[in-house]
C-alpha cells in the first residue's frame, strides 16, 4: 500500500514536469537574460519533485499510522512462540520457495516497462518526426501517457478491487500496450489516440501487477518480493535505456517501434496457457 501511494504521487511529478516545462522556458526567456532561463527552469522541476517527493512521504506515514490503528484495534491472535519466533527471520534461500507465478508477474511487468519509459522519453521526438508536429504539442502528446494515467489509475484501482478478475485485466493491459504500439508503428492514426491507449494499458500494470504478488507470494516474503520485482525492473531498464538509444542512432524509429511491440508481445506469452489456469483456479 506504501509503495502504491508513493509510486502514485511521484507518477503525478512526471505529469507536472511534462506539461509545465515548455512553458516555463518560454515566460522566463521573455524575461530574463538566456544564460539564466535554463537554470531557473530545471530549479522549477526540481522543486515539483521535492514536492511530489514530500507529498509521497506523507501518505506513506498516513497509511503506516492507519495500519498501526488497525493492529490495536484488532490484535491478531496469538501463536505460539516458536512460529513468532520463526517468522522473524527471512532467508535470501527462501526466494526459492516463490511460485513461478511470481516470476511470470515479474518479467511480465518488467518486459512492459521496457517498452513504456523509454518510449516516454524518445517520444516528443519520435512524435515531432513521424506526425510532423510542433515541439510543444509533441510534449503535449508524450505527456498524455502520464496525464490520462493521473485520472484512470484510481478509477481502475476501485473497479479491480469491486470486480476482482487481476490476471484479465493483467492480459487486458498487454493487449492495449501492443494495439497502440502497433498503430504508431504501421498507421498515421491520431497520436493522441495512441498514447491514450498506451496509458490506459499503463494504468492497468500499476493496479494490478503489484496487487498480484500478495496473491503468489505468501505474506511474510511479501517485501522481498516487492524488492526482487523492483530489482528486475531496474536492472530491465537500465539496460535497455542504452539499447533503445542505440537503437535510434542507428535504424531509427521504426525498428525502435517494432522493439517496443515486440517486448508486449514476450510479456503477453509469458503467461502460458497452463499457468494462467492454474493461476485463476487458484488465486484470483
Amino acid at each position: 500500500m506504501y509503495c502504491t501511494n508513493a509510486f502514485h504521487y511521484l507518477f503525478q511529478c512526471s505529469v507536472l514536469t511534462l506539461n509545465i516545462m515548455d512553458p516555463i522556458y518560454d515566460f522566463v526567456s521573455a524575461r530574463t537574460q538566456p544564460m539564466y532561463t535554463l537554470g531557473v527552469t530545471l530549479f522549477t522541476g526540481s522543486c515539483c519533485g521535492l514536492l511530489c517527493t514530500l507529498a509521497a512521504i506523507l501518505a506513506a506515514v498516513i497509511d503506516r499510522r492507519s495500519d498501526v490503528q488497525k493492529f490495536i484495534d484488532h490484535p491478531p491472535v496469538a501463536k505460539d512462540d516458536s512460529k513468532k519466533e520463526e517468522s522473524k527471520f527471512i532467508r535470501i534461500s527462501d526466494v526459492k520457495r516463490f511460485p513461478s507465478t511470481f516470476w511470470l508477474i515479474a518479467i511480465s511487468s518488467a518486459l512492459f516497462y521496457l517498452q513504456l519509459f523509454p518510449f516516454v522519453t524518445q517520444g516528443e521526438l519520435f512524435f515531432a518526426t513521424k506526425y510532423s508536429r510542433s515541439p510543444k504539442e509533441a510534449n503535449t502528446i508524450n505527456s498524455m501517457v502520464y496525464l490520462v494515467g493521473a485520472v484512470s489509475m484510481p478509477l481502475f484501482g476501485v473497479a479491480i478491487d469491486r470486480v476482482g478478475r487481476n490476471l484479465y485485466f493483467l492480459m487486458t493491459r498487454l493487449v492495449l500496450g501492443l494495439t497502440s504500439h502497433i498503430m504508431m508503428t504501421f498507421t498515421f492514426v491520431e497520436p493522441y489516440v495512441c498514447t491514450v491507449i498506451l496509458s490506459l494499458g499503463y494504468s492497468l500494470v500499476t493496479t494490478t501487477c503489484w496487487p498480484l504478488v500478495s496473491y503468489a507470494v505468501p505474506l511474510r516474503y511479501l517485501g522481498t518480493a516487492f524488492g526482487i520485482m523492483g530489482t528486475i525492473i531496474s536492472v530491465g531498464q537500465a539496460i535497455d535505456t542504452y539499447f533503445v538509444g542505440f537503437i535510434v542512432d542507428t535504424a531509427g524509429y521504426l525498428v525502435l517501434e517494432v522493439f517496443f511491440t515486440m517486448c508486449v508481445i514476450y510479456g503477453l506469452l509469458n503467461l502460458s496457457t497452463k499457468q494462467r489456469a492454474v493461476f485463476l483456479k487458484h488465486h484470483v
